[in-house]
């Protein structure tokens, strides 16, 4: 409960400077963006139809990002520069092994047999072979990891996944809290961890999660080299041309490029 206060006191506070920041460097936007040849993002014209409140989602990445500078980055880039990569390697193994439980039960209620029959053979191979999901034996028998979500699920019968949100530096949409909920409230981990491992495990699952975070944003450290001009704006529009991939079953219908060059 301590931990879930703090956590609430921070987002508070982040949205907050968020605000402040976005009104006073309003003008520091634009010659960034001029900088890059490209409309400052409150232009009418500029402004992605898909993220109507990005003044304010620039602020909280700004917040997040700098924040992330001088904490969890520094923490991720030590973890990678003194783990062996098979150790890094497997534990991110690990990690993806428990979420195949969730990829299983989206991919039931998704009426999708390829996802829910992957992922369930998955769980099951690498939980046993695989000791514990630190090697990834599923892959020797070419069954693919086939990610999705509650928010894809929803998405699939309906609901709109509503407007583009910065949660800190990790983008996403309304339909995202509902993953953060279920992650929070009824955690596929906590389950995985009962019934498929040592169920003592469940008594150290912050420290866990820690484990998880770092390693996760460690995995993101190569990542970064590849992002070139505005930084907000490229991670948008990779997050959205993937959301539009896997909604499409491996197609886009709508490029979120488009409008912006």
């Amino acid at each position: 409960m301590k931990l879930t206060k703090v956590i609430f006191l921070l987002a508070i506070l982040s949205c907050t400077s968020a605000y402040i920041i976005a009104q006073e460097n309003e003008s520091q936007e634009n010659e960034t963006w001029q900088e890059f040849n490209l409309n400052p993002p409150n232009d009418e014209n500029a402004t992605n139809p898909y993220d109507p409140w990005e003044p304010f989602n620039r602020g909280v990445f700004r917040v997040s990002r700098t924040i992330d500078n001088h904490t969890l980055r520094p923490l991720a880039q030590g973890y990678y520069d003194i783990t062996p990569n098979p150790i890094v390697t497997g534990i991110s193994n690990f990690f993806d092994n428990i979420g195949e439980l969730s990829n299983a039960i989206n991919g039931i209620l998704q009426l999708n047999t390829k996802i829910a029959s992957y992922s369930f053979f998955r769980l099951l191979i690498n939980s046993t072979i695989g000791i514990f999901g630190f090697f990834d034996a599923a892959s020797y028998f070419k069954i693919e990891h086939s990610p999705t979500s509650y928010s894809e699920t929803l998405h699939k019968y309906g609901v709109p996944y509503g407007p583009f949100i910065m949660y800190g530096i990790i983008p996403g949409d309304i339909l995202t809290l509902v993953d953060y909920s279920i992650l929070w409230f009824i955690s596929p981990y906590t389950v995985t961890l009962n019934f498929l491992y040592f169920p003592y495990l469940n008594e150290y699952t912050l420290e866990l999660f820690i484990i998880w975070t770092i390693n996760t944003r460690a995995e993101f450290l190569e990542l970064e080299e590849f992002i070139f001009g505005d930084e907000y704006q490229f991670i948008r529009d990779s997050y959205l041309q993937r959301r539009s991939f896997l909604a499409n079953d491996g197609q886009v219908e709508e490029d979120p490029f488009s409008d912006e060059f």
